[in-house]
């Protein structure tokens, strides 16, 4: 049996969560992966994910193309991330099982937050501070510091370019700074 890479410090793995093939996962410090993820290393694929990265609920990763997920990343419940998927526009004459795989490593940058329900497909790789919305099916690049939303997704905004609505601070901040500013 070949040892587990895992650096387990800190490592927090809520019951339900199902590994496949744990000798090609690797895991950082500080991971948490909350119950009924299922992570499938596969024989020949490998799946690795950072320090300070937690994934959610009800998670499935397939890493049987290689899936790198970075540090400090955010994956929220329900997502799924697919390095391998069936092609059914080979040959339509085919049965769709017959049609053969697609694999494509995913690689997902640091400090990422993908939203509930997401769907990642293989072959993508998401920069550095992206942010993924709830729902989305990411099948093509996300660039650093992009907000992606839709289906498929696209980018709606950059990250560094966003400022906090007023609407969302308290009403005491508007008369302290007016207070201030008088």
């Amino acid at each position: 049996m070949r040892s587990h890479r895992w650096r387990t410090s800190g490592l927090q793995l809520d019951r339900g969560v199902q590994i496949e093939c744990p000798g090609n996962l690797q895991l950082g410090e500080n991971v948490t992966l909350f119950g009924g993820t299922h992570l499938v290393a596969g024989r020949s694929g490998q799946i690795a994910v950072g320090d300070h990265t937690h994934i959610g609920r009800n998670c499935v990763i397939s890493g049987l193309g290689g899936i790198t997920i970075g540090g400090g990343c955010s994956i929220s419940s329900l997502v799924s991330i697919y390095s391998v998927s069936n092609h059914y526009h080979h040959d339509p004459q085919l049965p769709i099982v017959d049609n053969g795989v697609h694999y494509g490593p995913v690689q997902i940058g640091n400090d990422v937050w993908i939203g509930t329900g997401a769907a990642i497909l293989p072959g993508v790789t998401i920069g550095d501070h992206a942010v993924v919305g709830a729902g989305a099916v990411v099948n093509r690049d996300v660039p650093p510091w992009m907000v992606v939303v839709g289906v498929p997704a696209r980018i709606l905004k950059d990250r560094r370019e966003s400022q906090r609505p007023s609407s969302l601070l308290p009403a005491s901040h508007d008369k302290a700074t007016h207070r201030r500013s008088a």
